[in-house]
């Protein structure tokens, strides 16, 4: 019986001991054998998760394109007034002076004179409301002027100027006879009329000259209002005052026929 015992036991060792060497043997070529990596997880797509929303692709938004150019004509802004012609011009001085507008008379307004007029051939000047006038002069034996030796002045006449603009040529004087020296004396308004007095040398001597009394139309001509011997009642400044502007005293002068007053042209230039 004890040796039945002993045989099992034996096998049974003989058995643990095949079963050790054999786990043992196969333990190196297991351990050798790495573990299949398991292959790397792909990108999550935006499906993957249903709780994030997948946007949507938004249609390219084209870059704003610049307008066509539109050519507008720059603000004009004039750089000085647009006169009136001396025809338009002397029917807006009618009107004025019809109103009731004054002549002043004023001291030199310094505009650039036209190239043929010299300063030293005016000595008055005169305001009627925005217009400015000149009486150019030519020396006479009535007239002294301060003038360059040798100077010959080739206007005799009216200047004028609106609103501050340089000296026009208004009216031009031509004498039909060369000795006359016709020559513009004094501007005024009386009873709404627009007066201007011409006088030649063709007196007695001493500042005396026959006198044509011109008048401003409502056509806008210059017409001939009378005609007087000028200057035979005139003493001096201290007793009758300016000598130009004695002209204007209608009262001191002698009437005379027309045929006296036939000396010269007064035209008005465009």
């Amino acid at each position: 019986m004890l040796n039945a015992w002993k045989m099992v036991q034996h096998i049974l060792m003989l058995t643990l001991l095949v079963l050790t060497i054999s786990a043992c043997a196969a333990m190196p070529e297991q351990a050798g054998i790495l573990a299949p990596t398991p292959p790397a997880r792909p990108p999550a797509s935006p499906s993957a998760d249903a709780g994030t929303p997948i946007p949507t692709a938004m249609p390219a938004t084209p870059l704003p394109t610049a307008a066509p150019a539109t050519l507008v004509a720059p603000e004009v802004t004039p750089t000085s007034m647009t006169h009136l012609d001396n025809a338009a011009l002397t029917r807006q001085i009618y009107q004025q002076i019809k109103d009731g507008t004054p002549v002043v008379a004023i001291a030199d307004p310094k505009l650039r004179l036209p190239d043929d007029v010299h300063p030293g051939q005016i000595k008055k000047y005169f305001q009627i409301g925005t217009v400015a006038i000149g009486l150019v002069l030519q020396p006479s034996v009535n007239v002294v002027l301060d003038l360059p030796n040798q100077y010959v002045p080739s206007v005799t006449g009216v200047i004028i100027s609106e609103s501050g603009a340089p000296w026009r040529k208004y009216l031009e004087i031509r004498d039909t006879e060369r000795t006359a020296k016709n020559n513009p004396y004094y501007l005024w308004a009386q009873e709404g009329q627009l007066y201007l007095s011409i006088v030649d040398q063709t007196g007695a001597g001493s500042g005396e000259g026959h006198m044509k009394l011109m008048r401003l139309a409502a056509n806008g001509a210059w017409e001939v209002a009378g005609c007087y011997y000028f200057g035979a009642t005139y003493n001096n400044t201290s007793s009758d005052g300016d000598y130009f502007a004695f002209s204007r005293y209608l009262d001191k002068q002698k009437k005379e026929s027309a045929s006296f007053c036939q000396t010269g042209d007064i035209v008005l230039l465009p």
